[in-house]
């Protein structure tokens, strides 16, 4: 069971819509796949379908409540939700005075691994900014998928972003790798674009993934509809750019091993 964290500190960013596709895409080539859905804003709740888990949320992260209990299937094979809900904005303040606060996702997911008919992927959309949420998916991952949109404000929260990575590595999960930052909302008809993206592939070279996600806004109208790029729109630059991404990382993971 491999675990990527989708994490970025900006919004905007492309994390749900990554997490939605990447796991539609995974399912798609026959690998089951669980999502779990960190974001109070439950953006990817709403993309998969889910019903509403009222407290739920709250009640897993804070250990009343076990992982497996909030599992639900969604409308396509082989991928599982856990959803969220606007609950988890009481995290940070249940769990600040709690011992171990920033690896209850962990322990849950090792939990989680003693039972049966598990998921080959967990992909966890985390909310933007570097709190406690994300403080626990990135210490439950194997790797993390650093979404990027190629706008200067988005390079100075990339540069922040990989400085608090450290931080984590060092502090909470030494054996947490890049699986590499994916450059997102790219239109190289810009010149704007174009030199944020190629400043962010001078400064972190092999760590940014080969694909990049184009500037698409069939994207942005599959997501509404609930639906993965590749059911609503499969011709589309989007369809093409994620299918492209999880080829990258399925052939970076046999490398590796």
């Amino acid at each position: 069971m491999k675990i990527f964290t989708i994490a970025s500190i900006k919004g905007g960013s492309g994390k749900s819509t990554t997490a939605f596709n990447l796991g539609a895409a995974l399912a798609a080539r026959g690998k089951k796949t669980l999502l779990i859905d960190l974001d109070p804003q439950a953006n990817l709740t709403l993309w998969a379908q889910a019903s509403d888990p009222g407290t739920l949320p709250l009640e897993m992260i804070t250990a009343r409540r076990p992982l497996r209990d909030l599992v639900t299937s969604t409308n396509f094979d082989r991928l599982q939700i856990c959803p969220a809900s606007e609950s988890l904005v009481f995290a940070p303040e249940e769990l600040s005075a709690k011992r171990n606060r920033d690896s209850r996702l962990k322990t849950q997911i090792e939990t989680f691994r003693h039972g049966h008919n598990l998921p080959a992927y967990i992909l966890i959309d985390t909310p933007p900014g570097f709190g406690i949420l994300t403080r626990n998916a990135l210490a439950a991952a194997d790797a993390v998928i650093i979404p990027t949109a190629t706008q200067f404000l988005n390079l100075s929260g990339l540069i922040s972003f990989m400085a608090h990575l450290e931080e984590i590595q060092e502090q909470l999960n030494p054996t947490l790798k890049v699986a590499g930052i994916l450059l997102t909302r790219v239109d190289r008809r810009t010149r704007h674009a174009q030199e944020i993206a190629n400043l962010i592939r001078q400064q972190y070279g092999k760590a940014v993934l080969r694909t990049e996600i184009r500037e698409n806004v069939k994207l942005a109208e599959s997501v509404s509809f609930g639906k993965p790029i590749f059911t609503y729109a499969s011709t589309s630059h989007g369809a093409e750019d994620y299918k492209a991404l999880t080829a990258e990382l399925l052939n970076n993971e046999r490398r590796r091993r």
